[in-house]
């Protein structure tokens, strides 16, 4: 295993590396006898080195098998990449603002957000490390009282402040959800609307196999069989809906 690190919105930098191997000594206790004990992700202080224990080293020697493994472990966690440890907040917003060789303050990139991971970062940081739009899925006005974490804030308090520090937005919206109803879809979608996102997205909800969507509505003999290799990313994936009398075939928005 390589050395992995993770990039917050916010110019953070975090210790994927220190996350995946917690996890790894969950999964496979014996490799503890190779490990180095893991300190705690943060600044020591002069002289404290050896009582704060050593890093954890770089790599394991994993099998192909136990890599897979693990990785399914963790995408098992719920919003796994929002627990990683930070490193030192706002680091690269700091590098671009006083190290101009580096050329960080001439990068301009789009990355993905949700709401809820934008509630707690500072949009003024995400400016000055660079993005210049954000991905966010608001799916639906509805959509974190029926469960989906991620959705968690308000969309249009949150969208407000990333404009007003200049960073684009290109916002999702998917319909189709359970919870939609012919009289509440209206309201859902008006809402998004007053987002007012700089992009959007618009689809409808579509159960790709093997995910656990569609595993739950296979259960549910909820799904009719579609040829996958004509299905758009508009095109529902052949989900039976609850509250719409029409069966959603993928030829039809």
């Amino acid at each position: 295993m390589s050395l992995r690190l993770g990039f917050d919105l916010d110019g953070v930098l975090a210790d994927m590396n220190a996350a995946l191997l917690r996890e790894a000594l969950k999964l496979f206790p014996g490799l503890e006898a190779q490990s180095a004990e893991i300190r705690p992700p943060g600044p020591v202080a002069p002289g404290d080195e050896e009582e704060a224990g050593e890093t954890a080293p770089l790599s394991l020697r994993l099998t192909e098998r136990q890599e897979r493994q693990l990785w399914e472990a963790v995408r098992q966690i719920p919003n796994f990449w929002e627990t990683l440890q930070e490193t030192e907040p706002g680091i690269i917003a700091r590098l671009a603002a006083t190290d101009p060789e580096l050329g960080l303050g001439r990068v301009a990139w789009f990355t993905f957000g949700s709401i809820s991971a934008l509630s707690k970062w500072s949009t003024e940081d995400m400016a000055k490390s660079g993005v210049s739009t954000v991905f966010v899925g608001v799916e639906s006005k509805f959509a974190h009282e029926h469960g989906y974490a991620k959705r968690a804030g308000e969309a249009r308090e949150v969208l407000a402040r990333v404009h007003q520090a200049g960073i684009a937005t290109m916002a999702a919206w998917i319909g189709g959800f359970d919870f939609h109803t012919p009289e509440n879809i209206q309201e859902d979608l008006d809402y998004f609307i007053s987002c007012k996102p700089t992009y959007n997205q618009l689809s409808r909800v579509c159960p790709f196999p093997g995910t656990a969507l569609w595993k739950k509505l296979r259960e549910e003999g909820r799904l009719h069989d579609v040829d996958w290799e004509y299905v758009h990313f508009y095109g529902g994936g052949g989900l039976r809906s609850r509250a719409f009398d029409a069966v959603i075939h993928t030829d039809v928005l």
